[in-house]
């Protein structure tokens, strides 16, 4: 077993993190909080950049931009410490998000992150459709869909259809970041 595998699995159970609409995070089937915006945001980053050192500069960076508050090296060890406590509340020493250096790691498996699965399945379904397996690529295409929010959407919509006559419901995104929502 890595050590990836090894710290991927808190006490409580597996980590999972999903970046394909809202960031959200899961011990085994329980959704956990992240906190707010920009503690998101720093997870986003952590898990986006999955098992690499991401240096304090770095995450203020790509939390406030090029005009950071005077309290950003601050705020950036309370959401540490906030998700540390969301993602592995039974421990004392943490395994999961770690500090290395200057910076941090969030150390989770690939298979842990929904954006990663998603380019994995992609990946495979071009890769079968340039050898002409359009079958099978299909299928794949089925599984990276699956990874995000779009899956719970279908499944809701195909639940509560609209009274429009077409049986398509009607949908907005209400951000960007956000699974469109069926009217």
């Amino acid at each position: 077993m890595t050590i990836i595998e090894e710290t991927a699995r808190t006490d409580l159970g597996q980590l999972r993190i999903g970046l394909l609409g809202p960031v959200r995070a899961w011990l085994d089937d329980t959704e956990v909080p992240v906190g707010p915006p920009r503690q998101q945001a720093l997870l986003a980053v952590l898990a986006t950049n999955a098992n690499q050192v991401i240096s304090r500069s770095e995450l203020i960076d790509a939390i406030w931009g090029t005009e950071p508050p005077a309290s950003a090296v601050g705020s950036v060890h309370t959401y540490v410490a906030g998700l540390r406590r969301a993602l592995e509340p039974a421990r004392k020493t943490f395994q999961v998000l770690v500090s290395a250096g200057s910076g941090y790691s969030l150390r989770v498996q690939p298979e842990g992150i929904d954006a990663e699965r998603f380019a994995r399945h992609r990946q495979t379904a071009r890769q079968l459709l340039a050898g002409g397996d359009l079958e099978a690529a299909l299928a794949e295409l089925d599984l990276a869909l699956g990874c995000g929010p779009a899956r719970r959407w279908a499944a809701s919509a195909v639940r509560s259809p609209t009274s429009s006559g077409s049986g398509w419901p009607s949908c907005a995104l209400t951000s960007s970041r956000s699974a469109p929502t069926c009217c």
